[in-house]
């Protein structure tokens, strides 16, 4: 994001990421999720990452005619606005540094975590349930060894993942009118989570499955972003080309 557009606002990134300037923009590409409505930087070339489905979150549905989109899982992709399959951008950080199992003594107890199923009945946990939203990695994971469920109001969050690393047993409050199917289709995604209560024996049985698809999720990442960046410069380059052959012949 350019400098000039972020003026008094604080950035802070774990990762050291440094703050574009007017000058960094020019010719580049520009990555949105599908939260951000039109186009804030002016950018010419321009990808939308569905990491949800368009207008779920916010209601924006507010993209560009020449916008490129990729989604981060098929779940969340318009196929209207993106027919491919092959535009899937998936960067994932798993943190089994911090999230793995440390207690295997016995569990009890829920705890659970409502971040984007803010607007959902929130009275699929015990009262005594402990609230987890806003807790560091480090405090979270300690959580998640203590207790036996993780409530999720959340359908779509890597949290559910970080229980299961950590040998605690994550539900997602399912959704009325939407299938275990429907909710994720891909069968690897569900592996070590279950879709309501009736689906805890699926998440025992699978978590041995999610941490072996752990493993190689990181060699599938870097094939992503490889095909993401082969793919977007192919894309900008052929409108480049177009444009200059329709401005030739004006």
């Amino acid at each position: 994001m350019a400098a000039s557009l972020i003026k008094r606002r604080e950035i802070s990134s774990p990762y050291e990421l440094q703050v574009a300037k007017n000058r960094d923009l020019e010719n580049s590409v520009v990555v949105y999720p599908e939260i951000t409505a039109g186009n804030p930087l002016g950018e010419k070339c321009v990808v939308r990452w569905l990491l949800n489905k368009p207008g779920v979150i916010n209601g924006n549905k507010e993209f560009g005619s020449n916008d490129l989109f990729f989604y981060f899982n098929v779940a969340f992709n318009d196929w209207e606005l993106n027919p491919n399959a092959d535009q899937h951008l998936n960067v994932s950080e798993l943190k089994s540094n911090i999230y793995f199992n440390f207690n295997n003594e016995d569990r009890s107890g829920q705890c659970y975590m409502v971040r984007k199923g803010r607007n959902r009945s929130q009275d699929y946990h015990d009262p005594s349930a402990e609230k987890v939203d806003g807790l560091s990695h480090e405090d979270l994971a300690k959580v998640f060894n203590k207790c036996k469920y993780f409530i999720c109001y959340d359908l779509y969050t890597l949290y559910n993942r970080y229980a299961a690393m950590c040998g605690c047993i994550p539900i997602v409050v399912p959704q009325q009118g939407l299938t275990k199917e429907e909710w994720l289709p891909e069968i690897e995604w569900r592996y070590g989570v279950a879709y309501g209560w009736e689906d805890i024996a699926w998440a025992v049985k699978t978590r041995g499955k999610l941490i072996e698809a752990i493993e190689e999720i990181g060699m599938k990442d870097r094939e992503s972003v490889s095909r993401f960046v082969a793919i977007t410069e192919r894309y900008f380059a052929d409108q480049l080309n177009t444009k200059r052959m329709v401005e030739q012949k004006q």
